[in-house]
């Protein structure tokens, strides 16, 4: 059965029934009202730290003084029943000139500080960014970095990147850098400089040493330099204005074609070093996004309409010359389809799925989403697992192997088990 002939069976059913399950219980939920930055992160299948930024305020009516100081808090608590394991708090020294403090996890034993210093001296035209490199179990500190920085540069100019492979890429402004687990620096590279209406992203991957430099020239043309981490040698450059690369894994590039934008267009892969894209055996409609997830495969979205993701949407997955079948988001105009998490260790791959009207989102009326996230088999198609559908979640996260799922609202955290075999319809 070819690809075209599927996605009509697929609306024609989309049409007769819809994804439109209760949602599964979660294992527990915690209340997280009164945490600060919070972060999320499995230890294995078994744990999961949680670590959130706890400020404190003292007054001293004697001396008619304010003392304030904050706390990194971890939690390590049991992945099935939500008992706690171990807490900590660690102490970080506060005063008026540090500002921006941003915590995250990196890797199972550490935990990644960074703020800005500001110097009280008024005239002093940079600051400094620090970075604490923290060990969970022991509150130790294994590195302290300092860079200084322009006053004007402001915390998201700031990217930090976990390397598949260990390490860090670090982006500060113009300034890129790769380092390794103990925050040495390993190399370093100044972006040249753009003009007003130019960008730099970074595009990392999943698996393997090389990540891509993604310069915007004008909106159109783009300038993809691929770099080998380790050594910051550009092992290739391609200058394109009819595709955009989406994705890289190992020595594979992922590519759509940008020219007929809501029309077909194809989807294009080649290795680093070949001469030639190849492109896949069909094109599609208006053709969203493509990345790789577990093993290489890829995952792609695709809109129905000029809408895009906005409107009624679909996704699928190729893997060894295999396709499988389009799974439909968009019964109706309040219903759509977000990103897809994939997971490293297992065929299953998460959606969040996301509701609200459109005319009020236009009209910046009640701008508050709900969503919620169903978990896929990729082999079978079935569904696993669907969250309540609520308001202000912050983020979610899967376990290494794909067993369970923690999704993290600005009331709550729930933790939901994913099961081997599909969800029954309620």
């Amino acid at each position: 059965m070819n690809f075209a002939f599927r996605i009509i069976i697929a609306i024609f059913l989309l049409q007769i029934t819809h994804l439109s399950f209760a949602s599964d219980k979660p294992l527990w939920v915690m209340d997280t009202k009164l945490y600060s930055d919070i972060k999320l992160q499995f230890v294995h299948e078994n744990e999961i730290l949680i670590a959130y930024l706890q400020h404190v305020i003292n007054n001293d009516r004697k001396t008619n003084t304010k003392e304030s100081k904050t706390n990194i808090v971890i939690l390590v608590m049991s992945v099935k029943t939500g008992e706690m394991i171990k807490s900590m708090e660690f102490p970080l020294e506060m005063n008026k000139s540090i500002s921006d403090i941003k915590l995250r996890f990196v890797y199972e034993n550490e935990i990644l500080i960074t703020f800005f210093q500001n110097d009280l001296v008024e005239d002093l035209k940079t600051k400094a960014l620090v970075a604490l490199l923290l060990h969970r179990e022991t509150g130790e500190v294994i590195k302290r970095v300092e860079w200084q920085v322009s006053k004007s540069l402001a915390a998201n100019e700031i990217f930090i990147h976990s390397l598949p492979e260990g390490g860090y890429l670090w982006r500060i402004g113009d300034k890129l850098q790769a380092l390794d687990l103990s925050l040495n620096i390993i190399c370093s590279k100044i972006l040249t400089s753009l003009t007003q209406n130019q960008s730099y992203s970074i595009i990392m991957p999943r698996s393997g040493y090389f990540f891509i430099i993604d310069q915007n020239i004008n909106g159109i043309d783009r300038i993809y330099e691929i770099v080998d981490w380790r050594t910051f040698e550009t092992v290739e450059k391609i200058s394109v204005g009819v595709f955009r690369i989406k994705d890289i894994w190992n020595d594979r590039l992922l590519a759509i074609d940008s020219l007929r934008a809501g029309e077909h267009r194809w989807l294009l892969e080649k290795r680093i070093g070949d001469l030639s894209w190849n492109i896949f055996g069909f094109n599609l409609p208006r053709l969203h996004d493509a990345i790789f997830i577990y093993n290489g495969a890829i995952a792609v979205t695709c809109s129905m309409n000029d809408s895009g993701l906005f409107g009624p949407a679909f996704w699928f997955v190729m893997e060894d010359g295999w396709s499988g079948s389009p799974i439909f988001y968009g019964k109706n105009n309040r219903e759509r389809m977000g990103g897809l998490l994939p997971v490293k260790q297992r065929p299953i791959i998460a959606v969040i799925g996301y509701s609200g009207s459109r005319i009020r989102e236009f009209l910046d009326i009640d701008s508050v989403r709900k969503s919620w996230i169903d978990v896929w088999d990729i082999k079978s198609q079935q569904r696993l697992l669907r969250t309540k559908n609520e308001k202000d979640v912050i983020g979610s996260a899967l376990s290494p192997y794909g067993l369970n799922i923690v999704r993290l609202s600005k009331q709550k955290l729930e933790m939901y088990a994913i099961p081997e075999t599909p969800a029954k319809k309620k």
